[in-house]
């Protein structure tokens, strides 16, 4: 098929619409990348298939005449309000939102359905790398959500003595992963299951993150994929435990990886369209599967 996706990545270049694009070609379709500002000029007919992804800037519009359509909204934790306008103003055939609890927004479309996000293993396994940090976060601090970040990520570097902090992308990021102990994983406002959980699975070191309320749902189990933690002492604790015991820390890794290579972006993308032509035209959501 030929696949248009749209989204904006002049402002980060690993914008999430990158992997999209990605996963469509190895899954063997053509595709093209269309701007926000240039999707008005897409006539329908144009391509077998639209797809918007979230690129987290507003005041953009789309075309609804272009048919089948669907946005994947992944930031429904933050600034809701005029995402669920764009949903409703583009009349997409299909909304998938990233995060569970984003189900629960007033969304006026017909089909919204859970999709989460996943990893690319081509970009996201590097190999295995001698282990030089304890601990490694990478992210950001730059939003108004960004206060608990900011404490948890200090509670973890309280007790990892050699750390990495900083922003990567691609597989710089992964290589810095793959060179730590510990990835820890920390949410700006309930996002748990984010980029990064799937990323540093991947990534094939051993993964520190907030407990998952649906993780049984995708196949991830505390103490087996992951380690959890619900507070900033129990954190403390858990990553004390795995630096002293490296043992358990390198088998929840390797158990971890391969849980996430079952979640591609490719096998997402499959999914999806697989609902959408099977279900044209009815008022079906997806069926989360691993």
């Amino acid at each position: 098929m030929k696949i248009i996706v749209s989204f904006e990545d002049r402002v980060r270049p690993d914008s999430t619409g990158v992997y999209m694009v990605r996963a469509f070609q190895q899954l063997g379709h053509e595709v093209l990348h269309v701007l926000p500002e240039n999707i008005h000029s897409v006539k329908p007919g144009d391509a077998d298939f639209y797809f918007k992804c979230d690129d987290g800037i507003p005041g953009q519009t789309w075309n609804p005449e272009l048919k089948p359509s669907v946005y994947f909204v992944i930031d429904t934790h933050i600034e809701s309000d005029w995402r669920i306008k764009f949903a409703y103003d583009g009349k997409f055939d299909y909304v998938t939102v990233a995060q569970p609890e984003g189900l629960e927004l007033p969304w006026l479309n017909h089909n919204v359905s859970w999709l989460p996000l996943g990893c690319d293993p081509e970009i996201h396994h590097v190999g295995e790398r001698e282990k030089i940090y304890d601990g490694a976060f990478v992210g950001n601090f730059h939003t108004a959500y960004a206060s608990n970040r900011v404490e948890t990520v200090h509670a973890f570097f309280d007790v990892c003595k050699n750390l990495y902090f900083g922003n990567r992308t691609f597989q710089q990021m992964t290589g810095k992963y793959a060179q730590s102990k510990l990835v820890l994983n920390q949410a700006i406002n309930g996002d748990m299951l984010n980029m990064r959980f799937f990323e540093a699975l991947c990534s094939g070191s051993c993964l520190v993150s907030p407990r998952l309320k649906e993780g049984k749902t995708l196949g991830f189990v505390d103490g087996v994929h992951y380690a959890g933690y619900s507070d900033l002492a129990e954190l403390r604790a858990v990553v004390k435990d795995l630096l002293e015991n490296d043992a358990k820390r390198e088998g929840i890794a390797r158990e971890g990886r391969r849980a996430a290579i079952s979640h591609t972006y490719a096998q997402r993308m499959k999914q999806l369209l697989e609902t959408v032509y099977l279900n044209k035209g009815e008022q079906h959501g997806l069926a989360i599967s691993r």
